[in-house]
């Protein structure tokens, strides 16, 4: 199941890279999406780092924050900031269910100290 559901995560991101080469700004936003697709290889890998997950969840949650327009009319055809920032919430859930997956295999590395210690 947990295959599954990271494939799926997988595809999401590989998208989400993927669809940025026409846009003008397209190099960011591949580098930031590519930040979830490594998170996700991590993860299908079992190498699973919470503080670069919880890391990934704040920074996607933070920038949708940032880049949410005040009305989410048109959003399909016009609302660039609309789009972009359902994209990085979107990113976010994905990154949350890694840390989810992390937590509930059994890996006792989710206790605190060990989410703020520095990175090895």
């Amino acid at each position: 199941m947990k295959l599954a559901v990271n494939i799926l995560l997988l595809l999401w991101m590989l998208m989400s890279v993927g669809v940025q080469f026409n846009d003008p700004d397209g190099l960011s936003w591949a580098i930031i999406y590519g930040y979830g697709l490594v998170m996700i290889l991590m993860a299908m890998a079992g190498r699973y780092k919470a503080p670069l997950l919880l890391l990934g969840i704040a920074a996607y949650t933070i920038g949708g924050i940032v880049v949410m327009p005040d009305t989410f009319a048109d959003m399909m055809d016009t609302n660039e900031e609309a789009r972009e920032s359902i994209g990085l919430f979107i990113s976010a859930g994905c990154v949350l269910i890694l840390l989810l997956q992390h937590k509930l295999g059994g890996d006792k590395s989710m206790a605190v100290e060990d989410v703020v210690k520095p990175l090895d």
